[in-house]
């Protein structure tokens, strides 16, 4: 093109081997010498040769698509890539050879090979449990030989655990690693059709093997001149780390069927019973929270007792756990028994509304444990609310919407005359009563403690 002038971008971007872009960023960035007829940017370009030349020498540019701005050369790109291709071929074999990816192969088999093992789900087939990892593989079966085992949708309707909202409906089985072997274990209860030839425990490791033998909860006893049967049944469980060792306690919840007593069972992860305590009424909910501050959790289990027909609350320390409720007639209390070690028993005061109802006992419903250390507890029928702190101390006694809808019923029909207002919470609150080792009294005194230590 030596002689004549370059009188556009493309003549332009072919001489110098670039892009027409590159051409006007040189121009704007390294003042690339090209001309304007009129001076004007949008006018028409040219280039004299020798300029662009020796302007090029100038500032280094190649004179080939090789340079920095270059479009991209196939030929070269393919080269790279092939290369780049077969030193990958070549380590990856080396690797191979010398066994460098032989632990994260090995490692990557046996993550898959527990998950395969390990248990997830169930079904109830008969009168067999069958439990099955997470892809649904059947791992093993155990064969209950009990003609009226619950269904499946008896023990999936009760899945619910929760610490902290620890309501009735406790499950009736738990997959969970309680020994910290990297493995779940099976927890079962035996559940039939009708309540009864039930309260058999067992635990399965993930292979279907036996932990431990069969547990039977309950027993024969005599409370007063009864001698009630040993039909008891497990209403729930929950599997907790108490102690912070890493093991999950289990927590059985039993009861006499089809009268009381109640039982609570709290059993090692290596099967060892750590304690039983029995209440003369049933129990109906638990929660777990370290109230003390000792590191320990406490059992809280609320339900009813039956001599007294109130509401009650249970706090117990699972490393000394064992006795009766504290009762006063004869009729309610068993010679088995020693006095309970219970740290704190509480009974709930009736309202105008649930004694209406005319049924002869309230029971607690749930134990909410919100994280700012309140112990939230509700009965069954009032469907009010009481709040403690962790001392025990009852900060308040509060409405619900439920409650004011069954109080504002009973005031138009003319069966109550409350009002629903500061004196009557008040004097729910001051109701609430405390075993102190010896007498229920309205107020925790100093001498809790040491009463309670005398027990």
């Amino acid at each position: 093109m030596n002689g004549r002038t370059l009188d556009s971008w493309k003549e332009i971007a072919g001489f110098l081997q670039r892009d027409i872009k590159t051409c006007q960023r040189w121009e704007k960035e390294r003042g690339l010498p090209v001309h304007r007829l009129d001076g004007l940017k949008r006018s028409r370009v040219s280039a004299n040769p020798e300029e662009l030349a020796a302007w090029r020498q100038k500032n280094d540019i190649v004179a080939s698509a090789k340079g920095a701005d270059a479009p991209p050369d196939r030929k070269s790109a393919i080269t790279r890539f092939v290369v780049i291709g077969i030193m990958a071929i070549i380590f990856i074999a080396a690797a191979l050879h010398f066994g460098v990816f032989a632990p994260l192969f090995s490692k990557a088999k046996k993550h898959a090979e527990d998950v395969a093992a390990n248990p997830a789900d169930f079904h109830i087939a008969g009168t067999s449990l069958v439990v099955v990892n997470a892809a649904g593989s059947e791992l093993w079966r155990f064969d209950t030989r009990n003609e009226k085992l619950a269904s499946e949708e008896t023990y999936r309707n009760q899945m619910l655990e929760d610490e902290r909202y620890a309501q009735a409906a406790l499950p009736y089985l738990i997959i969970k690693d309680i020994n910290h072997d990297g493995f779940a274990e099976v927890i079962f209860s035996t559940q039939t059709t009708d309540n009864f030839d039930e309260g058999e425990l067992y635990v399965f490791d993930h292979k279907g093997t036996p932990l431990w033998d069969k547990m039977k909860v309950g027993g024969r006893h005599r409370f007063g001149a009864v001698e009630f049967s040993a039909d008891y049944r497990i209403e729930g469980m929950a599997a907790v780390d108490l102690d912070g060792d890493g093991n999950l306690e289990l927590i059985l919840m039993t009861a006499h069927m089809p009268e009381w007593p109640s039982q609570l069972i709290v059993i090692k992860a290596d099967g060892r019973i750590l304690g039983d305590y029995w209440n003369a009424g049933r129990f109906t909910c638990l929660g777990f929270a370290d109230i003390d501050g000792d590191g320990t959790k406490e059992i809280l289990a609320a339900g009813t007792n039956n001599e007294y027909g109130k509401a009650c609350l249970i706090v117990l320390d699972p490393r000394n756990m064992n006795g009766g409720s504290p009762q006063t007639e004869d009729e309610f209390k068993c010679p088995d028994f020693p006095k309970g070690t219970e740290e704190y028993y509480l009974l709930f005061p009736r309202t105008d509304v649930d004694l209406i109802e005319s049924f002869p006992r309230e029971a607690m419903d749930r134990i909410d444990l919100p994280e700012n250390r309140v112990i939230r507890v509700m009965p069954r029928i009032s469907r009010m609310y009481f709040e403690l702190d962790y001392s025990l101390a009852v900060l308040r006694a509060k409405s619900t919407y439920d409650f004011e809808i069954k109080h504002e019923k009973l005031l138009r029909e003319g069966k109550i005359q409350s009002r629903l207002d500061g004196a009557y919470f008040e004097t729910l609150k001051n109701g609430v009563l405390y075993w102190d080792g010896r007498a229920w009294v309205a107020h925790l005194a100093a001498s809790h403690e040491e009463a309670r230590g005398s027990n």
